[in-house]
């Protein structure tokens, strides 16, 4: 099974039709990519900015979502969320000059349910193939177009030379040859990392290999194919 997994196939085929957020008026729509899938459960998001205040843009969409909306302030933005059948909505909004910006996302709560033990099956296979011990805290997989991507991050025990080894060979057998490696820290550490690089046919990608604050091997990998 390739890491990237047929998980991202649940985002066109079994996610049900993402609802429609209309915008106020005199808003315009900032593109942030095609849906994904984190941990599991299908999201999508997109931004917008307004000329209109805030106030105006958040009674708008309180007028607009219908109610019941919860409201609630989160620092300098006001978030609004509301239950739509399956998805849960929320409109974060935020006051700029002149205007207002806002990010809209959107969770498929009802399919994220009606495929957890399937992803996590999928997951677990996936687990499998990385080295002893690792635990997996982070998965993302994200289709735009035709770019298809995956954010992988794990931690173990083992070395980072263990794991660096271990991933040349586990993305050799899927068609990826090493390009280079390098040694490098996280800015303003003193912690050792190290990055490799690889590319196969239509596909790249990206792994970082440092050390976690508990001394633990944290390993960030990034696949991209197509586009």
């Amino acid at each position: 099974m390739g890491l990237l997994l047929s998980a991202m196939g649940l985002l066109p085929q079994l996610c049900q039709a993402w609802p429609s957020i209309a915008l106020p008026p005199r808003a315009v729509a900032q593109d942030m990519g095609g849906p994904m899938v984190h941990n599991g459960t299908p999201m999508r998001s997109f931004g917008f900015v307004s000329p209109d205040k805030p106030g105006a843009v958040t009674a708008w969409f309180e007028k607009s979502l219908g109610q019941p909306v919860a409201r609630s302030a989160q620092g300098r933005a006001m978030v609004l969320a509301k239950y739509m059948d399956g998805f849960f909505v929320t409109v974060q909004i935020e006051a700029t000059f002149p205007g207002t910006r806002g990010l809209i996302g959107i969770t498929d709560m009802r399919t994220a349910a009606e495929t957890r033990e399937d992803y996590r099956a999928r997951l677990t296979k996936l687990q499998e193939r990385l080295p002893v011990g690792s635990v997996i805290k982070s998965h993302s997989t994200s289709v735009d177009g035709s770019r298809k991507s995956m954010q992988l991050l794990f931690t173990n025990t083992s070395s980072m030379a263990i794991n660096s080894s271990h991933l040349v060979g586990m993305l050799k057998g899927e068609g990826y040859a090493l390009e280079r490696q390098t040694s490098s820290s996280p800015s303003g550490s003193s912690k050792p990392g190290e990055m490799l690089y690889f590319r196969g046919d239509g596909r790249e990608a990206t792994a970082t290999i440092t050390l976690d604050s508990q001394g633990h091997t944290a390993v960030f990998l990034v696949t991209v194919a197509g586009g």
